[in-house]
């Protein structure tokens, strides 16, 4: 007989329903909170994919997926740092603005090299093809920077890659 009054309340929600309360107990962290709903999540057995296999493809997936994201605010950063240099062209005299700009804008570009580099090395050294990855960036076009790779960025990418690819284990 359930006597907390809250866990009789989640027995009569819907699986939905307790999945958002596991979301917002995420921030508060609560254990006796996390024990009440997964308490009241239905069981059930199921046959399904092999675990290793569908992790590895969650794991592949995710990687692809985040770096999609720093990809294409690399991408933002850098031409909003070009469009800050155009915007300039009318005032050649702030020259130590000029340098500021360009400075950033250097450094956005030598973060996108970086990316491409750590896509390159990570798909070469997992064997995960590289045009998927692109693919589901929604990169439609193979432009190779020209720009030296920013080399800590370029392993704090990786390193991040490689955790994502790892299912988060230490290594």
């Amino acid at each position: 007989m359930i006597k907390d009054p809250i866990s009789k309340l989640y027995k009569h929600m819907s699986s939905k329903e307790l999945a958002s309360l596991a979301f917002v107990n995420l921030a508060n962290n609560d254990p006796l909170e996390e024990a009440r709903i997964a308490d009241a999540v239905p069981r059930h057995t199921y046959i399904c994919l092999d675990y290793e296999f569908r992790q590895h493809l969650d794991n592949v997936l995710n990687m692809a997926l985040c770096w999609s994201v720093q990809y294409w605010q690399c991408t933002a950063r850098l031409m909003a740092a070009n469009g800050c240099l155009l915007a300039r062209l009318k005032d050649k005299d702030d020259i130590k603005q000029w340098a500021l700009d360009d400075e950033i804008r250097d450094r956005h570009a030598g973060q996108l090299a970086a990316l491409e580099v750590a896509l390159e090395e990570i798909c070469h050294e997992y064997h995960i093809d590289i045009n998927t990855v692109k693919q589901i960036a929604g990169i439609t076009n193979n432009i190779k920077f020209k720009t030296t790779p920013d080399a800590d960025y370029l392993k704090h990418i990786k390193g991040e890659m490689c955790g994502v690819l790892d299912g988060g284990k230490e290594g």
